[in-house]
């Protein structure tokens, strides 16, 4: 049975409750990330360090790669083959451009597999996103389920069978696309708009959405490539602790989005101290575990630079965590799309001002320390918090439009 794309699709099965749609889509969230965590405790050091170059690098082409796409495929009528053009360009560039600044990889096997990683797992979280927004939360979760069992399956390859990491990342995600296109070939829409319509509505979308996640990936990415390998590890497994923070908000802010009710300031405020209580008690007994538990820590991390680490990172985390989304919920669910055009005009200019900041901040000097790092992904994301908070919130005959 064909769907018809031109009326908003019913579904006549029955539709997963508010708690049962919020264990589903939690719980695809955080097994699409628990390789993060469960990788330090199998690979030794070095492994784990190349998996998380490979992965930080491939993050921040898919970053660029979906350039907002997954909504504004949601929005136009536009075809597979124009989407995956644009990504394909997209994932291109991104990389040429990394690869001028950084040089990631010098091996172009590996420079190759992370291009055709981050190319299907671009096309496959774009159009698995489509199954979410229509909500299609059975197929989504089956979905979202047998990518982070791909993801999984790394781990046995390279410590049992000392398969190299560089040929498993685009098996992994050219896999999983397979396993969705006969999904995506029914999401496939007639090309009645072209890839500059797709541009046009992607790229607000993406300076509004990606602007913090690029910041939370390109940490990931300078500590990864250029500091020592044990603050390096110790670095980037505190994330993988942490980041269930962002990912507790972000099923709330999906919960708002697939949200019947038409009380939006019941819904945020109910978001907000659900995600409030839901934070405070997740930093606890993560605090408790890591600093009076330390037995539990992998052999790859050394624990007190990771204590060290955790403690400092998880304040400005858990805060951001509990206002950011509830927010970005309300904008995208609820408020005039005028006021995202505006935000996304701001954060742009906070773009480009702040490389201009950090240069005077820093003197040029390379980033040695962590804090001095942290310190800096915080000063651009809350200030991106800050301006999008006000602009939601202000009555729109004050605000200023940059």
């Amino acid at each position: 049975m064909k769907l018809n794309l031109n009326t908003p699709k019913i579904i006549t099965a029955k539709i997963p409750g508010t708690f049962q749609k919020f264990v589903l889509i939690g719980s695809t969230i955080f097994s699409n990330k628990l390789v993060l965590i469960i990788t330090a405790y199998f690979f030794t050091e070095v492994q784990y360090n190349i998996f998380n170059k490979a992965y930080y690098t491939a993050s921040i082409l898919i970053l660029f790669g979906t350039l907002g796409f997954d909504f504004a495929v949601s929005r136009i009528n536009i075809s597979l083959k124009t989407v995956s053009l644009g990504a394909l360009l997209n994932v291109f560039i991104t990389l040429v451009i990394l690869y001028f600044i950084s040089e990631p990889f010098a091996d172009i096997f590996k420079i190759f597999s992370i291009f055709i990683y981050s190319l299907f797992a671009c096309l496959g979280g774009i159009f698995t996103f489509q199954l979410l927004f229509r909500g299609e939360i059975k197929r989504y979760v089956l979905l979202m389920f047998a990518n982070a069992l791909l993801h999984l399956l790394i781990i046995p390859f390279v410590t049992l069978l000392n398969v190299d990491i560089f040929f498993l990342f685009p098996f992994v995600s050219f896999t999983w696309f397979l396993l969705g296109y006969p999904r995506f070939k029914i999401l496939n829409r007639n090309d009645e708009q072209n890839l500059t319509s797709l541009y046009k509505l992607g790229i607000s979308t993406f300076i509004i959405n990606s602007a913090v996640s690029f910041a939370l990936v390109a940490d990931k990415y300078i500590v990864n490539h250029y500091f020592p390998l044990d603050t390096a590890n110790a670095y980037t497994f505190a994330w993988g602790l942490i980041v269930p923070l962002l990912y507790i908000g972000n099923v709330v802010e999906k919960l708002i989005y697939s949200s019947t009710s038409g009380d939006s300031s019941k819904i945020f405020r109910k978001s907000l101290i659900v995600l409030l209580v839901l934070v405070a008690v997740y930093s606890a007994l993560l605090l408790t575990a890591v600093n009076f538990m330390p037995v539990l820590l992998p052999n790859s991390i050394n624990s007190v630079l990771l204590q060290m680490i955790l403690n400092f990172m998880i304040t400005g985390y858990a805060l951001f965590a509990v206002i950011n989304f509830p927010v970005n919920g309300f904008l995208f669910k609820f408020a005039e799309t005028s006021k995202q055009k505006t935000i996304a005009r701001a954060y742009l200019v906070t773009i480009l001002l702040m490389p201009i900041m950090f240069i005077i901040f820093n003197g040029g000097a390379a980033i040695t320390n962590y804090r001095t790092l942290l310190l800096l992904i915080w000063c651009f994301i809350f200030l991106l918090l800050i301006i999008k908070t006000v602009v939601v919130f202000l009555p729109r005959k004050k605000i200023v439009v940059i």
